[in-house]
């Protein structure tokens, strides 16, 4: 089997079809031409987040998405496709729904858009520059446009 993909719900804010994300999942990874795929996502608090956050980034906040790649074999999008994906994508579901009412979208979208940046992440693709994250925030736009969703502008 080319795709496993594992969804775990551990919040409450946003209703979650465990089906429906991992078809989301699905169609993304094969939006990115990405052959195979071993990925868990799981759907935390502000509060889980926070904790990952500290434990294994040293940042003491929570944050919208962490992701943690575990193939060993980190390499740019661009330069040399990723063929296997094998990792760990967690999310904020109570950003999401934060962000979703400031932004006036659904929660669900926000959601996604934090799946999404996680599974580029896990790509090769990173934001820690202006540059690599406007390159980001394109194919962020291209999948979610793909997957049915938009991004709004408050988001670049």
């Amino acid at each position: 089997m080319p795709y496993r993909i594992d969804i775990y719900n551990f919040q409450k804010s946003i209703p979650i079809e465990i089906e429906e994300t991992r078809a989301v999942v699905l169609k993304a990874l094969k939006f990115l031409k990405i052959l195979s795929a071993e990925l868990s996502v799981a759907i935390v608090t502000d509060r889980k987040i926070h904790v990952l956050n500290r434990q294994y980034l040293a940042h003491d906040h929570p944050t919208d998405v962490v992701t943690f790649d575990l193939s060993g074999e980190r390499t740019p999008f661009g330069k040399k496709k990723q063929k296997f994906l094998d990792g760990e994508i967690i999310v904020s579901a109570t950003t999401a729904f934060r962000m979703s009412k400031e932004l006036r979208i659904q929660p669900m979208a926000e959601l996604v858009l934090y799946i999404v940046h996680g599974i580029l992440h896990l790509t090769g693709f990173d934001d820690k520059t202006l540059p690599a994250r406007k390159e980001m925030r394109i194919q962020e736009r291209d999948v979610l446009e793909a997957l049915g969703f938009s991004v709004k502008a408050e988001h670049n």
